[in-house]
């Protein structure tokens, strides 16, 4: 699995404690997670479904959603996101946003 560094453009939210980041920024990071090309992953993908899906990106996903969110998702918490528009729900992210982007 490859990781960035974070670049200057991530923003740190000191009212919230965690990195502000949106829809498509949070669907650009599953491209990357799962070594697809940009624009791949969309709303409508079940999860478990995406080309890559294995024990070691789940770790990944957790892992995402903990430093680039500031969220700590339990693992069952995850496996019930049936879908990624489910996924961005529940990690507080609009789903209109990410279709925006992959429109």
């Amino acid at each position: 699995m490859r990781r960035r560094i974070r670049d200057a453009s991530s923003r740190f939210d000191p009212r919230i404690g965690n990195i502000a980041m949106d829809a498509p920024q949070f669907l650009a990071e599953l491209d990357e997670l799962f070594e697809l090309d940009p624009g791949t992953v969309t709303p409508a993908n079940v999860i478990q479904d995406i080309p890559g899906w294995s024990s070691l990106t789940f770790m990944g996903l957790i892992a995402l959603i903990d430093e680039e969110c500031g969220l700590t998702l339990s693992p069952d918490t995850i496996l019930s996101c049936e879908t990624v528009a489910d996924l961005l729900k529940e990690v507080g992210l609009t789903e209109v946003a990410a279709r925006s982007q992959a429109a």
